[in-house]
């Protein structure tokens, strides 16, 4: 690292591909277009932070709780991935640990909604498992494992 570089900061998170009953929709919210780089529109998982001293498993049951106001009994674990990335011109790098559970269908409506997330509005809407759209799912580490992951019947 050069004397003058800035130093960033790796974040944790936890997310949690909640699938619907069916086992053919994934929810997830959508980001407007990144104007520096990248396509007119991506798609997330739900999910955040990691506080100091939470486990990634608790953090991705309250991140739930708090984006769409539905408490989680349990979540399964996927796998972790890692993510560069550049985003609204600045440099990103985020480890992730990654949950899966199954949430109602009704937790959102067919034509997706608005959520409050801390102040910052959110649209979240359901996205096919099987998605064809080219709209790309971030972090990308993590679709691999999404499609890897055996069902949540077994």
């Amino acid at each position: 690292m050069s004397a003058g570089a800035a130093r960033g900061t790796i974040r944790a998170k936890a997310m949690v591909q909640l699938i619907d009953e069916s086992g053919t929709r994934q929810l997830v919210y959508r980001h407007p277009a990144d104007p520096a780089s990248g396509p007119a529109d991506f798609h997330r998982l739900l999910g955040g932070g990691i506080e100091f001293g939470e486990l990634a498993e608790a953090a991705a049951i309250r991140e739930i709780e708090e984006e769409l106001g539905v408490r989680l009994p349990a979540v399964d674990f996927l796998g972790v991935g890692e993510s560069v990335f550049v985003h609204e011109g600045e440099l990103g790098h985020e480890i992730v640990f990654l949950f899966r559970a199954t949430v109602a269908g009704d937790v959102v409506a067919d034509d997706g909604a608005w959520f409050d997330d801390e102040g910052v509005p959110m649209y979240v809407l359901w996205r096919p498992l099987d998605d064809a759209s080219g709209i790309p799912l971030y972090p990308e580490a993590l679709e691999e494992l999404t499609r890897q992951a055996p069902t949540l019947e077994g």
